[in-house]
């Protein structure tokens, strides 16, 4: 083996990892360098001759149980201080500055320890050494030792987890089987895992209370591992040569869980465990290795929407670093088995999860080398995008060196492995077309539900869809027919097919990738039963404007057909919410409580079934705030009795104080029949500010249908409304007898 001076030795170290490295070695003053990966270096197997320093004094087991106090003191200096008090032995007795102390486990050390005296002084029979942190090299000039070890749950001398987190272990390999299995399990259960930790944990929550679960990040599962260490330290007087290896064994079963809308980073410490010292001689020098396993589960991810996957998996690596006149990488893996179920996704989320297990070698419990693994499931989702999600399943292995046994202010730490494999991703998919239908829209007044469609009816189609990535996505509607109409999701519409035989419809669904599905029905049209009734609408107008009076509004309507018969026809409104008359008989009005636009309709049927119809669209909006009624006057002479069809003089007004244009109508009707009424005058007038003065002369008899005499009890009504439809508008009537004496 090669011979180095110290600051040779510390110079060879600015030699660093790199060939896998993400991260650099940390040296105290040294800069890093690079590792070169390979196999373990040979073991010489050479018997070595163990060479002690005369500084080194072993305490005998007297000496070790007559310490009574080992504290550590407060230091600025480099090194670790240490204040031991012993009771009076030969041995205790002669420690003098400069002796270096190696010593085994012992009462209360149970760790052993390694320093260099630095101070002795007694008080009584007391005596009392101060010294400092000792270096391997203090005592051995030459010597080795050359371990591999499994760590068994029975050498387990002290665990410590966090609130939550159970420990199971068992150590009869082979036999029986672990908790949490599944019906097809990936984790080898006919293999026995030393140690099984739950991971039942709610790894972020952002109001604090576990109990909500829409706002949390979660776990739930276990972690299995088996840990083994490999660990050579050898010692040519000023030339240390060190190998630092952890192999790890381990499986998996994991859900996460996370809904919301945050971003999160944890580390979970679930527990540390604590082994029996490991003891090795050099000559009559006793090197002790604590094993110190820490478990964690780390956690990160940023959540827009909701996750959730479950994951089995297992992997196999060491982590692991040499020294022998350079660094080495002596890690290899991971290998990894691993299957996926029941993911699901929206919105966008990131999200990393898995365990990491930590296994530091300590010498005399104070410092020296550790290795780790992690495995760790990395799921992104994003919607709209490609792939919509992706599952990876990732492994990483860090390896570090606390020399403070062995170098003055030397620390190096490094990613010695990190290599992801994607498991799974989803690619978009078309929206999935549940239904399409075909039925006539509204049946007819009049019309049979139950006969076949014909060129007069109105065919309402309607289909419905759903996007499995929950993707925005259209509907259009098409046939031959000149139907294309564009809706949204579950979207209807409705055509009239003008030729008779059969149609196809077909609906595609298309989501904003340009995925597409379609779906085809057929629709039978035959021929209307004999001429459509010619249908007219006078009142409202096309685009007419209606207006709410408070929390709704109504409006007069005027329409006929050429059927002569009002009670063959009757108005329908696309709002639902309107209130319409049965018939188009008397003075039918449409009473709305909805702005917005809509869709009135006057639709006529004959005797044989043909049905005709005519529509308007008009828009409800809120009446302007300051919008008055107009005010209207009657007056009637005579006013209560005409005798003998004697002639009636009306006179009226109206005014309007917002000067409005202003539609008025003067009426007579049999008392009680509306529908009979004759109009005597009817118009629109503009230039209301000031009023405007009307009169009308008539007899009875003029008006035809009442009669040469008329007699009986009859209504002269005048109403006026301005644009702006305020309901109930203005009406004056005036109720007179008409006689006739022969």
């Amino acid at each position: 083996m090669k011979h180095l001076t110290r600051s040779a030795t510390l110079l060879s170290l600015t030699l660093a990892l790199a060939s896998c490295g993400t991260s650099t070695p940390t040296p105290g003053n040294t800069t890093p360098g690079n590792t070169i990966p390979g196999n373990t270096t040979p073991r010489d197997t050479a018997p070595v001759e163990p060479i002690i320093r005369p500084e080194a004094r072993i305490p005998d087991a007297q000496s070790r149980a007559a310490l009574t106090t080992f504290q550590k003191l407060p230091s600025n200096g480099k090194r670790a201080m240490y204040e031991m008090r012993y009771q009076s032995t030969p041995f205790t007795e002669a420690i003098q500055p400069g002796n270096v102390l190696v010593s085994e486990p012992g009462p209360n050390a149970p760790y052993g320890y390694l320093v260099k005296v630095t101070n002795v002084k007694r008080e009584g029979g007391v005596i009392i050494v101060q010294a400092e942190q000792g270096r391997i090299t203090d005592a051995v000039a030459r010597g080795r030792i050359d371990l591999q070890q499994a760590l068994k749950p029975e050498k387990l001398a002290k665990q410590t987890l966090a609130p939550g987190v159970q420990l199971a272990t068992s150590s009869a390999a082979g036999q029986g089987h672990l908790s949490a299995q599944s019906d097809d399990p990936l984790v080898d259960w006919q293999k026995t895992y030393g140690y099984s930790v739950s991971l039942n944990k709610v790894l972020y929550d952002i109001d604090g209370d576990e109990k909500t679960l829409d706002d949390q990040t979660g776990s739930k599962g276990n972690f299995y591992f088996n840990l083994g260490l490999d660990f050579m330290l050898d010692v040519n007087w000023f030339d240390l040569d060190f190998r630092a290896k952890v192999d790890v064994d381990q499986g998996t079963n994991l859900q996460l869980y996370a809904r919301g809308k945050y971003e999160f980073k944890k580390e979970f410490k679930l527990s540390e465990l604590q082994f029996s010292p490991i003891t090795v001689p050099i000559g009559p020098v006793t090197v002790v290795i604590v094993p110190v396993v820490t478990l964690y589960l780390d956690a990160s991810g940023k959540i827009q929407g909701e996750v959730n996957y479950a994951l089995q998996q297992t992997l196999k690596a060491s982590a692991g670093v040499e020294y022998i006149d350079e660094f080495k990488n002596l890690s290899s893996g991971p290998d990894w088995t691993f299957k996926h179920s029941g993911i699901q996704a929206s919105a966008s989320a990131e999200a990393q999860v898995g365990p990491r297990v930590r296994l530091a070698m300590l010498l005399y419990g104070v410092a020296g080398a550790y290795g780790e693994a992690r495995a760790y499931a990395n799921f992104k989702a994003q919607y709209p995008a490609k792939p919509l999600w992706k599952l990876d399943l990732c492994g990483a292995g860090n390896v570090g060196v606390e020399a403070d046994l062995f170098f003055d202010e030397f620390s190096y730490s490094a990613e010695v492995f990190k290599k992801c494999k994607s498991i799974a991703e989803a690619q978009n998919a078309a929206p999935i077309i549940n239904s399409l239908t075909a039925k006539r829209d509204n049946v007819v007044f009049g019309g049979n539900p139950n006969d076949p469609f014909t060129t007069s009816d109105d065919i309402k189609v309607c289909a419905t869809a759903k996007d499995p990535e929950n993707d925005p996505f259209t509907l259009r509607f098409t046939a031959e027919d000149g139907l294309d109409k564009l809706g949204g999701d579950d979207d209807c519409t409705v055509h009239q097919f003008k030729t008779v035989g059969d149609h196809p419809v077909t609906v595609t669904a298309r989501d904003l990738d340009g995925a597409t599905s379609t779906k085809t029905i057929t629709v039978k049209i035959g021929k209307a039963m004999g001429p459509a009734p010619v249908v007219t609408i006078v009142s409202p107008v096309q685009n007419e404007k209606m207006y709410l009076n408070g929390v709704n509004g109504t409006k007069t309507l005027s329409g006929y057909s050429d059927l002569g018969d009002c009670a063959k026809e009757k108005w329908t409104s696309s709002v639902a919410s309107d209130v319409l008359p049965t018939n188009n008989c008397g003075l039918p009005t449409i009473t709305y409580s909805a702005t917005g636009a809509r869709t009135l309709t006057l639709t006529a049927t004959s005797a044989t079934g043909a049905v005709g119809k005519a529509s308007v669209a008009v828009t409800v909006e809120p009446k302007p705030a300051d919008n008055l009624f107009p005010v209207i006057s009657l007056k009637m002479k005579p006013s209560t009795t005409i005798v003998n069809n004697e002639k009636v003089t009306v006179t009226y007004s109206l005014s309007d104080a917002n000067d409005d244009e202003v539609t008025y109508s003067l009426r007579v009707y049999p008392k009680g029949k509306m529908n009979e009424a004759k109009t005597l005058d009817e118009g629109k007038v503009g230039n209301t500010l000031k009023g405007v003065n009307m009169t009308k002369e008539f007899h009875l008899s003029d008006l035809g249908g009442y009669g040469a005499c008329p007699k009986g009890d009859f209504v002269l009504e005048f109403s006026a409304y301005d644009q702006f439809l305020s309901f109930p508008f203005p009406m004056k009537t005036v109720a007179f007898t008409a006689q006739c004496i022969k």
